[in-house]
């Protein structure tokens, strides 16, 4: 039997849901680390002007330190900049920033206070502090967007520290957007960067007293990974007046079956216990097809399913993407 049916907009509803999955950097294809290097000093006049060299040479390649360094800043921290001639300090709170103008022959120059960043804020408390200032250094890791879906789940990030080579330090996401350096038994000891869930990007930025990570390199090594799938639930709601009929060819006389007179109209056509009142089809399979009438997807019951003849009947159909 096949019978047709048009959804309405409240037929159909469509739900998020969250999964997470827990990752590992098992592959260079999936976690890369990088150098920041400020090797250009910029300069605090005492009118309040910013001054100094931007470095135009060797500027190509995502490896180039001063574009990392210069890159990462922008995008994270440009509103969290300390103010040096403040009475206050502000402790990488968002603050009143220097975010200079770069001119076409690569001096800086402008005001001091130009807050003009996004900077994409995570959680109201989160510090972030910058090691500005010439020859200073940063850590990033970055992980691909395809290892780490929609977004990195907040504290689940794991991570080692290292610096000239040395012996690796593990640093712990603590699930506010700031990255702490942990003893051996997991205790956190002292806030050493931030991580952008959003975005796969850990950087080491030192502590907050640092003067900078020195020649950092820094690698996710777990974190958990999240995915938004969408759940798209149909109502196929038969109602008492509706599909009474069926057109399987089983229902017709014994000597009929098979000879494609299913359409044709007569009672006599069809066995006994199809033309009594209380014959009632049953449904085991519902087609969803789109506006070509082309079959999308098919949906098998457990086991048929009577329609009545005095309620509605609706069957539930879930589709996960």
């Amino acid at each position: 039997m096949s019978a047709y049916k048009q959804f309405t907009s409240k037929d159909i509803i469509v739900s998020p849901l969250t999964v997470h999955a827990s990752s590992s950097a098992i592959s260079n294809n999936t976690v890369s680390s990088f150098t920041g290097s400020n090797e250009n000093a910029i300069f605090l006049t005492g009118s309040g002007e910013l001054t100094g060299s931007y470095p135009l040479d060797n500027l190509t390649g995502i490896n180039n330190p001063a574009l990392v360094y210069n890159s990462i800043k922008q995008l994270f921290y440009s509103n969290y900049l300390r103010y040096p001639f403040a009475a206050k300090t502000h402790n990488g709170t968002v603050s009143d920033v220097g975010t200079a103008s770069f001119n076409p022959d690569g001096t800086i120059s402008g005001p001091l206070y130009t807050p003009s960043y996004i900077n994409f804020p995570q959680d109201k408390d989160e510090n972030r502090v910058f090691p500005s200032g010439s020859g200073k250094k940063i850590g990033v890791s970055t992980i691909t967007q395809k290892a780490f879906g929609d977004y990195i789940k907040p504290g689940s990030g794991n991570f080692t520290y290292t610096v000239d080579g040395g012996t690796p330090s593990n640093l712990k996401d603590m699930g506010n957007g700031e990255i702490f350096i942990v003893n051996s038994g997991g205790e956190a000891l002292v806030q050493f960067g931030n991580i952008f869930y959003k975005e796969g990007i850990a950087v080491t930025t030192g502590g907050l007293n640092s003067a900078g990570s020195g020649n950092a390199q820094l690698a996710f090594t777990s974190w958990v990974s999240s995915y938004t799938l969408y759940e798209t639930q149909y109502t196929c709601t038969i109602r008492p007046s509706e599909f009474n009929y069926s057109t399987n060819p089983t229902l017709l006389s014994s000597s009929l079956q098979f000879q494609n007179g299913i359409l044709e109209k007569g009672s006599s056509k069809y066995s006994d216990f199809a033309t009594g009142s209380d014959f009632t089809p049953y449904v085991t399979t519902v087609g969803l097809y789109n506006n070509d009438n082309e079959l999308m997807a098919v949906a098998k019951l457990a086991q048929p399913l009577p329609t009545s003849k005095t309620t509605n009947t609706t069957i539930l159909i879930n589709l996960d993407r």
